[in-house]
């Protein structure tokens, strides 16, 4: 039977579900249905695509994977110099070098909230080499764990070829809960954010920039937008009327078509075509316009804050001569150092019981091989130098210098001259009393009042021999 177009037919609507809820973001759409695996993937595609999340989370990745890793010996309170567990690190495996591996562990765990390791080698031997798993790779199983109820059975990776990789879940002396391989030559570690909706259905970690995905959709709706009017000539400036009292012919409609396309595009721009007949109205940027370069500086801002990442870190907009002193300090402070330490845990508790006499080691970072760090720790050492409240050996090992034989008296409030706690000066406004009470006094609560009292301050002065 022949089918004929009827434009006055209703249309039949496809019964599908879309998703229509102003309130949160796709992606919590996504998660809210079960669907995180998708999330996951998505959370990346607006990584690559909103360049100051990209940028925050280079800068964060960038700098922790230029940290000097080393083993602390809780036992021995010292430095381990050789293990190793830091010659793996080195050299993770054949297709990363230590940069690329520890700045891609660093950049899925800051974009999805997840970051999966996996080691080879037998579980009862050092491991052999250790790799990042993508994130979007990974699937969870549905069965409960009988080992650990709160966990999933298994984990399952997918690799480029459509196989399956199963992690399951095990626990092995000495190592404790383990996601293991069939073989025992693999074992998969799952790092994650804390998530408030955690569960064993859906065990998967918060990725910190969730609070953002709202402000970064409008911000990439913003920039398409934009892009859309470039690529059609501009936004909409003016709009030609006819006020003639007989409609317009095809031809005359082509014709006004034909002129207008010839002021269309950024190469043509500036020019004003001219119609007999024709009143011209001007079309002038709304506040909804306006708002635009408001909504993008905010959702700069909020990246800044959540990321830990001084703003003129991440815009030039914001940086001044003056603001940028401070801004290396307050990166690593806020930005890298939590960062490291939450990163560094986890590898001690994956990595470290798979090597023989480990159960007093961590990973750490010595803050002296940190240049922004280093020099304020120098500064604050300098201080108690002269204050003269220290020895020498305990200033050193604030700054990880061995004990010298002869450096367990007292510094003079020069700080440069053995007192061995008996001549500490006792007056005078440069003596180490003074200026301990000085710097005592300096020490205010958050409503400006005094954190010590005169009694309190004189009483550790006592204590440490600075006066009578």
């Amino acid at each position: 039977m022949l089918q004929v177009f009827n434009k006055s037919a209703p249309i039949e609507q496809a019964n599908t579900k879309s998703f229509s809820n102003p309130n949160i973001s796709f992606i919590e759409h996504l998660q809210g249905g079960g669907h995180y695996d998708l999330a996951v993937h998505l959370s990346i595609e607006m990584y690559k695509k909103t360049s100051p999340l990209f940028n925050a989370i280079d800068i964060r990745a960038r700098n922790f994977s230029r940290v000097p890793i080393q083993i602390w010996s809780n036992k021995e309170s010292d430095w381990v110099q050789d293990h190793p567990a830091l010659d793996l690190l080195k050299r993770p495996n054949a297709d990363q070098t230590s940069l690329e591996f520890f700045e891609a562990l660093s950049s899925y765990f800051d974009i999805t909230g997840n970051a999966f390791l996996m080691i080879t080698g037998r579980l009862s031997k050092a491991p052999l080499e250790i790799f990042n798993i993508r994130p979007q790779d990974i699937q969870f199983g549905t069965e409960r764990s009988t080992i650990f109820p709160t966990l999933p059975r298994d984990i399952k990776i997918s690799d480029s070829d459509g196989d399956i990789n199963t992690f399951v879940i095990d626990e092995i002396k000495g190592l404790g809960i383990r996601y293991v391989s069939s073989d025992q030559m693999k074992e998969i570690w799952h790092i994650r954010k804390f998530n408030p909706t955690r569960s064993r259905q859906s065990p998967w970690g918060l990725s910190r920039a969730q609070p953002l995905w709202m402000e970064i959709q409008q911000y990439l709706s913003g920039n398409t937008n934009n892009l859309n009017q470039l690529k059609r000539g501009t936004r909409l400036s003016m709009a030609w009327v006819n006020n003639r009292t007989e409609e317009l012919t095809e031809t005359q409609w082509a014709r006004m078509q034909e002129e207008a396309n010839k002021y269309r595009g950024e190469n043509n721009a500036g020019g004003t075509p001219i119609l007999d007949g024709m009143d011209v109205k001007t079309i002038q940027a709304t506040n909804r316009d306006m708002e635009f370069k408001e909504l993008q500086a905010s959702t700069v801002s909020t990246i800044s804050m959540i990321y830990g990442i001084p703003l003129p870190m991440i815009t030039n907009a914001a940086a001044t001569m003056n603001n940028l002193g401070t801004s290396n300090v307050q990166l690593w402070d806020n930005g890298v150092t939590p960062l490291t330490g939450y990163l560094y845990a986890e590898l001690t508790a994956f990595l470290l019981p798979r090597y023989d006499n480990s159960e007093d080691l961590e990973f750490r970072f010595n803050e002296m091989n940190i240049p922004a760090l280093r020099s304020r720790l120098l500064a604050s050492t300098k201080e108690q130098a002269e204050i003269g409240v220290n020895s020498k050996n305990e200033l050193r090992g604030e700054i990880g210098y061995e004990d010298l034989p002869e450096g367990d008296g007292l510094l003079s409030g020069s700080g440069s001259n053995d007192s061995g706690g008996s001549d500490i000066p006792d007056g005078g406004d440069d003596s180490g009393a003074a200026k301990f009470v000085q710097m005592m006094e300096r020490v205010k609560n958050l409503d400006g009042t005094r954190t010590y009292t005169d009694e309190y301050i004189m009483g550790i002065a006592r204590e440490k021999g600075l006066c009578p």
